[in-house]
């Protein structure tokens, strides 16, 4: 009898405190079930982005900066991942954040999205999720677990 695959779970992260809220119970959660991880991060594409504005570098070269932060960020997750033995993949995709993760999520035939609560309301209290966790639920290939944010001090 062959061994079946650990599930795949997608983190999705903007390195917030609520993503990282998602990203440590996803840890958890996959020591606990044998689940495997992959810590995805989305950059605008600011070349496509609609409108005009004005920036003292050439786009290309923000882009290029907003990236290589991302890849630092995505690189110490990792580390963390592999301190605590969890089978982890990170990847940087460009575009808009719900299309990238849903299609990644369909790609890579993830079992489930793991993804932080970000929005609170102009009183403070939190809602529901953030647009990201709103669009991410709203047609999902997977089931999604929408993590709360820390509370604030």
């Amino acid at each position: 009898m062959m061994a079946s695959t650990p599930p795949l779970w997608l983190v999705p992260t903007d390195f917030s405190p609520g993503a990282d809220a998602a990203f440590r119970t996803a840890l958890e959660m996959a020591q606990a079930q044998d689940a495997r991880l992959l810590v995805l991060h989305v950059v605008l594409d600011l070349q496509r982005l609609p409108g005009f504005f004005v920036t003292r570098q050439p786009i290309e070269s923000l882009q290029h900066e907003l990236e290589e932060e991302a890849e630092r960020k995505l690189a110490a997750l990792l580390e963390v991942s592999k301190d605590q033995g969890i089978p982890t993949r990170v990847a940087l995709l460009r575009g808009s954040p719900v299309p990238a993760l849903l299609k990644a999520a369909r790609e890579e035939g993830a079992a489930m999205i793991v993804v932080g609560q970000a929005a609170t309301d102009k009183a403070g209290r939190q809602l529901w999720g953030g647009s990201t966790a709103d669009g991410l639920s709203r047609h999902p290939p997977c089931p999604v677990l929408v993590v709360p944010a820390p509370a604030s001090p």
